[in-house]
């Protein structure tokens, strides 16, 4: 009899564990459809350490742009802003091209359009070029004015030291009756996405 005893517990403990431990240490649903089994939480409990850490790494991350942005002075952040905007605003370029204008001509800007290009939605109100895969936008602006050669050179110069990004992509001129000429000048400008 003292050896039926053990080999009882042992088969006894076998079914057990084969019958009930394992089947809910590998898979087990509770009533909502949560995993209950210890290998599912052991795995969910992992997921949600590598999103702990990522979280903390991230947290870290915005805190160390923040220290960053904090040591950048208003004044170059404005101009950073002013070169290269996150928005298209023609009124406002127009009016600074009209204020360098107004220095070297009595007239002022004759003629000024607004470019609709290829790859800008139809009545789009940007009239944009948008490029898949670039950071960043353009818009073309077309515009005449009427001053002296030495007055359009220095013009140009300002044009190029002015903050905002733009390139001139074609400069045409004639000749009017009062002696000086008319220039006309497309330009491009960009801005952020």
């Amino acid at each position: 009899m003292n050896l039926i005893t053990p080999f009882a517990l042992l088969i006894m403990s076998a079914l057990i564990f084969f019958g009930y431990v394992n089947p809910v240490y590998r898979t087990s649903v509770d009533s909502e459809g949560n995993p209950n089994s210890i290998l599912e939480l052991n795995n969910v409990l992992t997921q949600y350490s590598n999103v702990l850490k990522n979280q903390v790494a991230l947290k870290n991350k915005v805190e160390d742009l923040t220290n960053r942005r904090a040591r950048i002075s208003q004044e170059n952040i404005d101009s950073l802003k002013k070169m290269l905007p996150d928005s298209v605003d023609n009124v406002r370029l127009i009016v600074e091209i009209e204020k360098i204008v107004k220095d070297y001509s009595m007239q002022g800007l004759k003629s000024v359009n607004i470019n609709k290009t290829q790859g800008s939605a139809a009545g789009s109100a940007t009239n944009a070029i948008v490029s898949e895969g670039e950071k960043y936008n353009s818009l073309a602006i077309n515009f005449t004015v009427a001053m002296s050669y030495e007055n359009f050179i220095r013009f140009l110069q300002r044009l190029e030291a002015n903050l905002r990004l733009s390139d001139i992509t074609s400069i045409s001129f004639s000749a009017n009756d009062l002696g000086n000429y008319d220039f006309s000048i497309s330009l491009k400008t960009y801005w952020l996405k």
